[in-house]
């Protein structure tokens, strides 16, 4: 957290120094640090970035809680380094120094990434990401061969943890859930509905009007079954689930056939929209979101070609949202 008062003077410990020696997914709050330290400010570092204050905060919150000790604090112009930030800012700056040349050092003896890459998406994120993500892995990354895993978040998440993918994406209910996890996007459910339904007809509805609705879902432990689950309990809503289906496809057919609604991101059914089959209003008061994110195999190593593949994650996906490819919030 930043402080509005600077600390004391002490010195930093040996044990403390002794935790500057992080993994390569903890650089990033060393890296944060530095970038807010040279422009004295956390929004100009951010801009620098290129990504949200709150991203940068959180990973400098994150820094002060591994090292037990402020780094920062606010003065009225920005925020300036403690005497404890003060102190360890050389230092991170020749860790990052030599994290990169360690980087150049290993890219070089072993040539460029290679080897094959298994990355597991979800089925709706795939429809949206396979295509872009094989076109610039195929031109920057030639030699590495990708392998891709469609499944459900939870299926997805078992499998990092047992070591059988070595990066996947998947939705959580915040972008938080999972501390080795990196957030993406957010999106948003809308309500799916039959061509002439009268609820959806002003193309947005407030939650309370969901109410008792019945809703064809997919089966627990689907990860959006269980959001919906936790949103209509959070706000008392009667939860009527008439039939079950696991597959968007089909409860895509079962809409359409006036059997129910269903909830799904603007994206999974834009096609059926488009072609005037199903039609559907936005949620509000308060909308459904859920977060993308991005995680490495909980086991073994993280190979170089599985690094290079994850690397191009957010940027592919920042340019298809800007781009208006993809209907989704930038974190």
């Amino acid at each position: 957290m930043l402080v509005d008062v600077e600390l004391h003077k002490p010195q930093i410990s040996k044990a403390a120094l002794h935790k500057l020696q992080p993994t390569m997914f903890e650089l990033r709050p060393f890296y944060y640090f530095a970038r807010v330290a040279e422009a004295g400010s956390l929004t100009k570092a951010s801009i620098g970035l290129d990504i949200s204050p709150s991203i940068v905060s959180r990973q400098i919150q994150e820094l002060e809680r591994t090292l037990g000790y402020h780094v920062f604090y606010r003065t009225g112009r920005g925020i300036r380094l403690t005497e404890l930030g003060r102190q360890l800012y050389p230092r991170v700056k020749e860790v990052l120094v030599d994290a990169t040349k360690l980087s150049d050092e290993a890219k070089a003896l072993g040539g460029a990434p290679s080897g094959t890459v298994t990355v597991g998406l979800p089925g709706t994120v795939a429809a949206i990401l396979a295509g872009p993500l094989y076109r610039v892995a195929r031109d920057q990354y030639p030699k590495v061969f990708m392998r891709l895993t469609e499944g459900l978040s939870g299926v997805i998440d078992e499998l990092l943890t047992l070591g059988r993918i070595d990066i996947g994406l998947f939705f959580t209910e915040t972008p938080n859930t999972r501390k080795e996890a990196v957030p993406l996007c957010a999106m948003e459910l809308v309500l799916v509905a039959k061509q002439g339904d009268k609820l959806s007809a002003h193309g947005a509805v407030r939650l309370k009007q969901l109410d008792g609705i019945p809703l064809i879902l997919p089966s627990s432990p689907h990860a959006l079954r269980q959001r919906i689950e936790e949103v209509w309990a959070e706000h008392e809503l009667k939860l009527v689930v008439p039939f079950e289906a696991d597959a968007l496809t089909t409860r895509k057919e079962v809409v359409a056939a006036g059997g129910g609604y269903t909830l799904a991101p603007f994206d999974a059914i834009a096609g059926d929209v488009h072609a005037d089959r199903i039609q559907i209003a936005r949620i509000v008061h308060p909308s459904i979101r859920r977060y993308l994110v991005l995680a490495s195999a909980r086991r073994g190593p993280v190979t170089l070609g599985a690094r290079a593949i994850a690397s191009l994650m957010p940027g592919l996906i920042s340019g298809l949202v800007r781009d208006g490819h993809w209907k989704a919030r930038l974190p």
